[in-house]
């Protein structure tokens, strides 16, 4: 119990995750990790959740470079949505020419 992290219910509709940092008697006492002093005791009733897996890893990941990931994302999908734009402009020239290369066809044949 001691060093778990929890969330309880401070006051109504404000959740509080902190690491249990003593108890007495049915009162526990908790303390932010970057918190110089100690919160109000709680009571085991205001207890919500307890975190069972976090991964400074993540954390750090997000922060440094989830931004990168996100501009390259948005520059892939610019490039993809030229590459289609071209590719319809293309497909568009070569109906064209096959209409007209028809065209010449018939009037071959017609003659």
């Amino acid at each position: 119990m001691f060093g778990d992290i929890i969330t309880y219910e401070e006051d109504e509709n404000y959740f509080v995750t902190h690491r249990i940092i003593a108890k007495d008697d049915n009162k526990l006492i908790t303390k932010g990790d970057r918190n110089n002093e100690v919160d109000t005791e709680i009571l085991n009733s205001q207890i919500l959740g307890k975190v069972v897996y976090h991964s400074l890893f993540w954390g750090f990941f997000i922060r440094k470079y989830l931004k990168f990931v996100f501009i390259g994302f948005t520059v892939l999908v610019i490039i993809i949505n030229l590459l289609r734009k071209n590719k319809r402009e293309d497909d568009e020239c070569n109906e064209e020419r096959i209409e007209e290369r028809k065209e010449e066809v018939e009037d071959r044949i017609i003659k």
